[in-house]
């Protein structure tokens, strides 16, 4: 009987470790992957952060000249298709109802 015992007792002790192995191995993944997407969505919110801050230097520019010459109409178009394209990337990390990005930017009029 405590040979069976003692058997079982390490056959106990084998599974518990490979369960503890598997579950940390699996947490570690879960971890490194969730650490992967946030610096993902880190650079693309800073990318988007450069794009608008473009965007509003190029808006401040047509206001004090008061007028909108093609070179800033075309740094407008610039910085503008920048955060579209950074934008719809992201549908990757968070698809909208029907797995694509479901707000647009309306275009300012110029």
């Amino acid at each position: 009987m405590t040979l069976a015992r003692g058997r079982s007792r390490g056959l106990l002790i084998i599974a518990a470790t490979l369960l503890v192995a598997v579950s940390g191995t699996i947490g570690l993944y879960l971890i490194n992957r969730s650490m992967e997407l946030n610096h993902a969505v880190q650079t693309l919110l800073n990318r988007v952060q450069v794009n608008a801050q473009g965007l509003n230097a190029v808006e401040w520019k047509a206001i004090a000249s008061m007028e909108v010459d093609s070179q800033t109409r075309e740094s407008f178009d610039h910085f503008h298709n920048e955060m579209l394209t950074d934008l719809r990337g992201s549908a990757r990390f968070n698809p909208g109802k029907y797995g694509r990005m479901t707000c647009t930017w309306p275009r300012p009029p110029i």
